[in-house]
């Protein structure tokens, strides 16, 4: 009698293999990682960092090609010593003339319009497609080894 109340409580859900919480753990940390640290690693190295004086300096030698004032950084596009364009950023100072400085050099300038992203896509992009991929590889890789 015991032994059939124990198979009837084995019956009532599928078994889950225990190997499939490895690979979902696995899969989540691989995108864990690649969120919040290679991908931005990547993105912050195409972008050189400048101190506020070198960035008057290069707007005074005419080497500053556009400014953009973001909330916290400024953002221009300059060339460098070889005469390459390249992408700096800086942190923002409150120097009233810098306007007028690049007025007088014909620079153009903008500030960037503040925009609240999205909260549910950016969650849906930045975690639900990742885990969908690992999801349907998981499949494909499983369909494989069955077929063999």
């Amino acid at each position: 009698m015991q032994d059939n109340n124990n198979q009837q409580e084995d019956n009532h859900g599928p078994r889950i293999n225990p190997n499939v919480f490895r690979y979902y753990l696995f899969g989540l940390i691989i995108i864990m990682v690649l969120n919040f640290v290679i991908i931005p690693k990547i993105a912050e190295s195409r972008v050189l960092t400048s101190s506020y004086s070198e960035f008057r300096h290069m707007i005074e030698d005419n080497r500053v090609q556009e400014v953009s004032f973001d909330e916290n950084q400024i953002m221009f596009i300059a060339l460098n010593e070889d005469g390459v364009k390249r992408i700096y950023k800086t942190g923002l100072m409150d120097d009233p003339n810098i306007i007028q400085l690049m007025e007088e050099k014909n620079i153009n300038y903008a500030a960037t319009i503040p925009e609240q992203p999205n909260a549910f896509l950016s969650f849906l992009l930045t975690w639900g497609v990742p885990i969908l991929f690992f999801i349907f590889l998981r499949r494909a890789m499983s369909k494989r080894v069955s077929s063999m």
